[in-house]
């Protein structure tokens, strides 16, 4: 199973979301409110046409929802080269350990890659 984590531009909201519900059946999935965000610049808030604002669909999928997704949202971007999506899977099934645990494994790589 895997997280689907996508974050696009609000304009192609509608789009994406039939192309993923046309490709999986039974498609559930949850939309953050849409977000503003620091551009290189400056903050850009509350304006309709600001390149940092971004919605968040987050889904989880079994592993070949998870190629009908893709291969969905890649049509769309086909349609819509301009437009920012970025698509994030997450393997759920690897076990996660804590932020100690993996900074302990990385010290001693680290070690043993300077000996």
């Amino acid at each position: 199973m895997k997280r689907m984590v996508l974050i696009a531009n609000p304009s192609i909201e509608n789009e994406i979301i039939n192309a993923l519900e046309e490709k999986i059946i039974e498609f559930n999935y949850n939309i953050f409110p849409q977000k503003h965000g620091k551009g290189k610049s400056r903050y850009r808030l509350e304006k309709t046409t600001s390149y940092e604002m971004e919605f968040f669909l987050v889904s989880y999928l079994y592993d070949e929802n998870a190629v009908k997704a893709r291969k969905a949202i890649y049509k769309v971007r086909e349609h819509f080269p301009r437009e920012v999506i970025k698509l994030y899977f997450i393997d759920t099934q690897k076990s996660s350990i804590s932020f100690k645990k993996y900074k302990k494994q990385n010290n001693l790589q680290q070690i043993n890659e300077n000996t």
